[in-house]
């Protein structure tokens, strides 16, 4: 099982290399042409991400995810409110400027082509991936 010491390493590693935030998720990218839709994490998320991580004011929930048996699984991140960092990250759809949804957490994923790379989530869409049978809960971390 995956340790929170060294998952909050990678991320830092893959910070410091400029991976941890791809263009699909970064609010100061324009959109790839071929996304119908991308979670854009805020301002204050893309310039802190690694303060962020490395001061660790945050809960992790680790799920196994269905859909991407290979990876290192979803980690839901949920900040703590003594880290200061508004989440407050937003759904756009593709040819838009404009929110879809507003989502509440971030979601910290290692995939074979991209890497550990982070996007903004909304909590009830975790929840239906839970209920539908796509993430299945490991535990806290």
């Amino acid at each position: 099982m995956v340790t929170r010491t060294q998952l909050t390493s990678d991320w830092i590693l893959a910070a410091n290399s400029g991976t941890l935030l791809t263009t699909k998720h970064d609010p100061n990218a324009a959109a790839p042409a071929n996304v119908s839709f991308r979670s854009v994490v805020t301002q204050e998320v893309s310039g802190s991400l690694k303060a962020f991580v490395a001061a660790n004011h945050f809960a992790v929930n680790h799920y196994e995810d269905s859909r991407y048996r290979s990876g290192a699984g979803f980690f839901e991140v949920i900040p703590d409110a003594s880290s200061g960092l508004d989440v407050g990250n937003l759904g756009i759809l593709s040819g838009s400027t404009a929110p879809h949804i507003v989502a509440d957490r971030l979601v910290f994923v290692s995939g074979s082509n991209a890497g550990w790379h982070v996007y903004a989530e909304n909590q009830s869409t975790i929840a239906a991936f839970q209920a539908n049978g796509r993430l299945k809960l490991i535990g806290a971390l």
